[in-house]
């Protein structure tokens, strides 16, 4: 088998409405859809952020930088192809950049070929451990007046966790926290997180985490900038309180290592943005000092398959992270959709990521 042709295609779509955090707002966005081609007609599928999230230069670099390292190689020596692409970020030392992005998402595009040609889904190829994972719903901003009862809604919903955002400017997160957890009492089968989305400076971070450790915070969630590596350590010394971290300071295998030794992090969040390759060794790295793999997920609909066929596999497995917005590339590009039932998503059970993309949506979101 070969592979013929790599195709990036841009859709774009909008919100029902604006989606906040504390380092950015969502009205609309862009992803690429990434389809790697074979001569035997397997179609791999994987996607890229584009604007808000990512940058539309990613298009250039499939197309440029990519899509000539794959042609005529062999799709199913899927180790090959990611030492291959590597050498794309390795020679430049761009390992937290826009290539990594469009390497894991070529990367999970072969996995899905590997599956497809094994007629096997994803996470029996890895090692199946379950069948479905259960989730929790991540929120975007809400007001304090509003936030227990919003909490409350997907908790009734059979969520096992909710997530709150918190870290914005002149509000206050200690009285946020408070309302949510008035809603999810601590003994709650629903545990409470909140998200910093990196809002808090390193000066006052302590002050703002130690306020909310009576609130029994399942984890707190990037409070720090990405870069605060001593930052970051020095706080989870401090606190009972888990730390987690990873959507936006852990990239590959070498970033988990240095957070694990510098014991900066509790739980580990990779996206699988970086791919089906290089997650599954964050998470097995995690492993081995038994801390928790959960993947951050803000993305569409390939990438959440992906992710749910990971979760499939891993044994440092808790919870499955399910933004709560309407966003029509998350939930219309795929047959069959990836919906919550009483707060679990059953993991597809089809070949490759089990997944196929909606023509219809690809048509109807095509950017030209």
């Amino acid at each position: 088998m070969k592979i013929t042709d790599v195709k990036a295609t841009v859709l774009a779509s909008r919100y029902d409405r604006p989606i906040r955090f504390a380092h950015m707002e969502l009205t609309e966005r862009r992803i690429v859809v990434v389809q790697v081609f074979t001569d035997q007609g397997v179609i791999g599928l994987g996607d890229i952020d584009g604007p808000p999230a990512g940058d539309m230069a990613v298009v250039g670099i499939v197309n440029e930088t990519f899509r000539p390292l794959l042609i005529g190689q062999d799709p199913l020596v899927i180790g090959a192809r990611w030492n291959d692409m590597f050498q794309a970020l390795n020679t430049l030392g761009r390992y937290r950049s826009l290539e990594s992005y469009v390497l894991g998402a070529l990367d999970t595009a072969l996995w899905d070929i590997m599956g497809k040609v094994a007629n096997q889904p994803i996470h029996r190829l890895l090692g199946a451990r379950r069948r479905e994972v259960s989730c929790y719903a991540s929120l975007g901003q809400v007001a304090e007046n509003l936030i227990g009862e919003e909490a409350g809604k997907y908790a009734a919903q059979g969520f096992a966790g909710v997530k709150i955002r918190i870290g914005f400017p002149n509000a206050d997160d200690k009285a946020i926290v408070s309302a949510a957890r008035a809603s999810l009492p601590v003994n709650s089968a629903t545990k409470l997180m909140a998200d910093v989305n990196s809002g808090w400076s390193r000066s006052f971070a302590p002050q703002r985490a130690s306020a909310l450790e009576p609130f029994e915070l399942f984890w707190l969630e990037e409070p720090l900038p990405p870069f605060d590596l001593p930052g970051y350590a020095h706080l989870a010394e401090s606190l009972v309180t888990p730390i987690a971290v990873g959507e936006h300071e852990i990239f590959n295998r070498w970033d988990a290592r240095d957070f694990i030794v510098a014991r900066a992090a509790d739980i580990i969040q990779p996206d699988l943005r970086q791919g089906i390759s290089e997650c599954l060794r964050i998470a097995n790295l995690a492993s081995v000092w038994e801390i928790p793999c959960i993947p951050h997920f803000f993305g569409p609909g390939i990438r959440f398959a992906a992710m749910v066929q990971l979760l499939g596999s891993i044994d440092n497995y808790l919870l499955c992270e399910y933004p709560i917005a309407i966003d029509p590339i998350r939930f219309e590009l795929t047959d069959p959709p990836l919906i919550a039932v009483n707060g679990k998503v059953a993991i597809p059970q089809g070949p490759g990521l089990g997944v196929t993309l909606n023509e219809a949506t690809m048509r109807k979101y095509a950017v030209n």
